[in-house]
């Protein structure tokens, strides 16, 4: 998944470098001996960076010495603040993928200095078709809105940059989610063809999908005795999918074993189990829970949820 909702990170410039924020940390900062992953796990002010880093798997890319990398790195605070504006405890709440997401958002590959930026330039990220903003002012250096606070802590395999806020790509909506998602195709057709696609991705409201794979929606349309998505009329369409879909973003912790969730649909609520940690919603298995982007989160799910009363599947033949 490109996989595009919230949380926070680390980021490496390629072929660019930037200005400096204090002349006197540009040369020595006594780290040349040592890797970026290194050079994490020796800062303490860079623990929940470190511990971001891990938990997305990008610990050891950090440690690799065949490629270079410049890093944007929040301190502390920066993530300390962002966990507070998003009204979450901590990382654990953020699906490790949408985390590497917002983490690459940080990186581009190449050793960047401060003093090879200029003002205005933008600056490709890892995180594919996103780049940064870079400003300049005097020695004030500028990541999209977030101040460079220490520059040019070099290590063997690139940069450390120290910055005072988590980057945050480009809005990553719900329909970006789920279109970077091949196995979503499906639901990505429907969510069209339903003309639906302004209301999952606006940022003005936050929503949490289940969202049903392409294999469940196969074996929804056999049971309805259609071939295609838009043999179904629109409006019985429409009230399946906002059968799908709750207000708020919702957490798999946030659900509770034996909880009614109503749905957009209006007056109907999808059930939710749980046994020895398998989530199930209605009778559907969540098999990729906490996809998070900036207006929400999805959970991949193994069936399409029919609501009660709005199809009716065909008569089998005696």
């Amino acid at each position: 998944m490109k996989n595009k909702f919230l949380l926070l990170l680390f980021m490496v410039l390629s072929g660019f470098a930037f200005v400096s924020c204090d002349d006197d940390d540009d040369d020595d900062d006594g780290m040349d001996d040592t890797t970026i992953a290194s050079l994490l796990e020796e800062t303490d002010d860079l623990s929940i960076l470190l511990d971001a880093v891990t938990r997305a798997g990008l610990l050891d890319d950090l440690d690799n010495t065949d490629n270079e990398f410049t890093v944007f790195a929040p301190d502390n605070d920066a993530f300390t603040a962002l966990l507070s504006d998003l009204g979450i405890s901590s990382l654990d709440d953020v699906g490790p993928d949408s985390l590497a997401d917002i983490l690459t958002y940080h990186v581009v590959s190449g050793s960047v200095l401060s003093t090879d930026l200029s003002d205005g330039m933008t600056v490709p990220t890892l995180l594919e078709g996103d780049s940064l903003m870079i400003g300049v002012s005097g020695t004030s250096v500028t990541v999209n809105d977030a101040n460079v606070t220490e520059a040019d802590i070099t290590a063997d395999n690139g940069v450390v940059h120290i910055i005072d806020a988590v980057l945050l790509p480009p809005p990553y909506t719900l329909v970006d989610a789920l279109s970077a998602d091949t196995s979503y195709s499906l639901l990505v057709e429907a969510v069209v063809a339903a003309d639906l696609v302004d209301a999952l991705s606006s940022t003005e409201d936050t929503l949490t999908v289940f969202a049903p794979n392409n294999d469940a929606f196969r074996a929804a349309l056999a049971v309805l005795g259609v071939t295609s998505i838009d043999e179904i009329p629109t409006e019985t369409l429409t009230q399946i999918l906002l059968y799908h879909v709750v207000e708020g973003a919702v957490l798999s912790t946030d659900l509770e074993d034996g909880a009614e969730v109503p749905t957009l649909l209006e007056g109907q609520s999808v059930t939710v189990s749980i046994t020895d940690g398998t989530v199930m919603i209605n009778t559907s298995t969540v098999d990729n829970a906490d996809v998070v982007t900036d207006n929400g989160v999805i959970h991949g799910i193994n069936a399409v949820l029919v609501p009660e009363g709005v199809i009716t599947p065909p008569a089998t033949a005696n």
